[in-house]
């Protein structure tokens, strides 16, 4: 109904449709089984979750290094502990712990992968943080973006937001504000520049902008009648 084409496989209970634009890749079927109230709350919330884990870390990062930016309403984010070892080594270590784990639990029987997963997660997180290897602000951090990665249902675009976060990250980490700014810069190249196999620009219908297009990828709105007919 939407000009897309829909690939089925046999056996397979997934569906590929294509093309796709980024606003398009964020939706769920559950932001059309609930209602439209549900729906948008549904949606909105997954996207703002993604791009707090996408700016979280090289933000928090960039504000370590420069601690008189901190307001003095957020003083709280500051390490108070002793650091061992440097914030962006942490941040990186932990980015590949965390996809340790998954592959981990991708190969341990279903029985055990949750026990096992939970366990591991507790004494590694213990352990590391009272042997000085990794300070407990930034597992909290770490903790919240790896979570916030599950909220997201499609696996491709959450590797392209993590390989887009550790690029900010090492360019913080680098060459600071310039760094940060630089990856921003290279995040929002990467959107207007690639497209789809159709050609269109992944960001419609913000560009080209189309207003009613872009207000339903935010908003579950009810079809009018004269459409349900």
């Amino acid at each position: 109904m939407e000009g897309s084409i829909v690939i089925l496989i046999d056996n397979s209970p997934s569906a590929m449709i294509l093309p796709t634009t980024l606003f398009e890749i964020t939706e769920e079927a559950d932001d059309y089984y609930f209602p439209p109230l549900t729906g948008t709350y549904l949606r909105l919330s997954r996207m703002v979750i993604n791009l707090i884990a996408l700016f979280l870390t090289p933000l928090w990062l960039l504000l370590m290094q420069h601690p008189q930016w901190i307001p003095s309403g957020l003083s709280f984010i500051r390490i108070t502990e002793e650091i061992h070892v440097p914030l962006l080594i942490q941040l990186l270590m932990l980015e590949f712990a965390i996809d340790g784990l998954r592959l981990a639990s991708l190969n341990t029987p279903s029985m055990l992968s949750t026990p096992l997963s939970v366990v591991a997660g507790i004494v590694m997180g213990d352990y590391t943080v009272s042997s000085g290897w990794f300070n407990s602000q930034t597992m909290l951090y770490m903790a919240f973006v790896a979570i916030a990665n599950y909220s997201q249902a499609s696996f491709e675009l959450s590797y392209a937001l993590k390989f887009l976060r550790l690029l900010m990250l090492i360019l913080t980490g680098l060459l600071d504000t310039w760094g940060l700014l630089i990856g921003i810069a290279v995040t929002l190249l990467a959107l207007l520049t690639n497209r789809t196999l159709s050609g269109k620009s992944y960001l419609y219908p913000l560009i080209p902008f189309r207003g009613k297009e872009l207000l339903r990828r935010f908003l579950r709105i009810t079809l009018p009648e004269s459409v349900k007919r």
